[in-house]
């Protein structure tokens, strides 16, 4: 993939800002990430709605679902001692 050997958070903010400059209204570049939470999803003609937890409304063409993911490792002794299965905080 080209990102072996850095953290979560490099990867993150890489890929952030790859998206930023791909996938934005009329191709220019100018994307924004927010954190948050969105309360509501609608389908509407060309796309979709979004309201987010404060009640902000945004219109998309794509929606893209990332709920995470946690590592969680079986009882077997030595095994968080691999370099391939490290904690990241």
């Amino acid at each position: 993939m080209g990102f072996e050997g850095i953290s979560p958070a490099e990867y993150r903010s890489k890929i952030q800002m790859e998206l930023c400059s791909l996938y934005v209204k009329g191709g220019l570049g100018n994307g924004v990430f927010k954190n948050g939470k969105i309360v509501s999803l609608e389908k509407v003609d060309g796309g979709f709605e979004a309201v987010d937890g404060e009640g902000n409304t945004v219109k998309a063409r794509k929606v893209v679902l990332a709920t995470g993911i946690k590592d969680v490792l079986p009882p077997i002794p030595g095994m968080s001692s691999y370099s391939v299965l490290i904690k990241w905080n």
